[in-house]
């Protein structure tokens, strides 16, 4: 019970790396506000309900403000403080190339990618001063700090965007006890991918042969888990990284080292 008593905010908890979260938290310990534009991170929040826990979902969206700020109210009079904010809420658009990314697209994927990091934070972080201190773990990604990939620009700007975010407010917020870090996700066996390939046009053919493919040039042979991440996160988010500050932690399998 690493995180007992501690106070968890996940934006993105509705499904994936989110919700793998969220459950992992719980089982540490946590009380945790799980936040989704999805009414699916209500099922997460029963789930952790249903098995002994304690977590509340509110829907919203990252990228705008007045939905941030009554997230963020939401924690405040439900458990009177913060100690871990989980910004994860991300989506992934696909394009041939720049010139054929949509304008939409690209506002979209920094808005909710990138944006939705600083807003999250910009009000959850006096909760965590007013607590004497706390962790800040934001999703990147393997695609925004080692590789790039193509059909992916919006994508990997936003992710980088994190990347370089996540730097300075470490050093920024030091000073309050605040630890801010970053995990670097490679490839992730996750809808998030897989719906945007198919509503691109692929057929599932072409998924399936292009997920083979993908494993094949990873050198652990696999896609990793939404499990895997979570650890990864716990590991950022608690006691067991007191001296680790402005990092970003790859797990990608060891795909970044070729």
């Amino acid at each position: 019970m690493i995180l007992k008593n501690k106070v968890a905010l996940i934006t993105g908890g509705a499904t994936g790396i989110g919700r793998s979260t969220a459950v992992l938290l719980s089982q540490k310990g946590a009380k945790l506000v799980i936040a989704d534009v999805s009414d699916e991170g209500n099922n997460t929040a029963e789930e952790i309900c249903n098995s002994g826990g304690e977590a509340v979902f509110v829907k919203g969206d990252v990228s705008i403000v007045s939905d941030v700020t009554n997230i963020v109210s939401v924690v405040a009079n439900t458990y009177g403080r913060l100690d871990i904010l989980h910004n994860n809420a991300g989506v992934l658009r696909i394009s041939d190339d720049v010139s054929t990314t949509n304008e939409l697209d690209w506002d979209l994927t920094i808005n909710v990618n990138l944006k939705g990091v600083f807003l999250v934070s910009k009000y959850s972080i006096p909760l965590l001063k007013n607590n004497g201190g706390g962790a800040i773990v934001n999703t990147a990604s393997m695609a925004g700090w080692s590789v790039g990939m193509a059909g992916l620009a919006a994508y990997c700007a936003s992710k980088a965007g994190v990347v370089g975010l996540t730097k300075c407010m470490s050093i920024e917020l030091a000073k309050y006890n605040i630890r801010v870090n970053c995990i670097c996700p490679g490839t992730i066996d996750t809808s998030l991918y897989t719906t945007q390939f198919l509503h691109a046009g692929g057929t599932q053919q072409e998924l399936d042969d292009d997920q083979k493919s993908l494993s094949s040039l990873i050198p652990q042979g696999r896609y990793g888990t939404p499990e895997e991440i979570a650890k990864a996160v716990l590991y950022l988010c608690s006691s067991e990284s007191s001296y680790v500050n402005g990092q970003a932690l790859v797990v990608d399998g060891g795909f970044s080292n070729q």
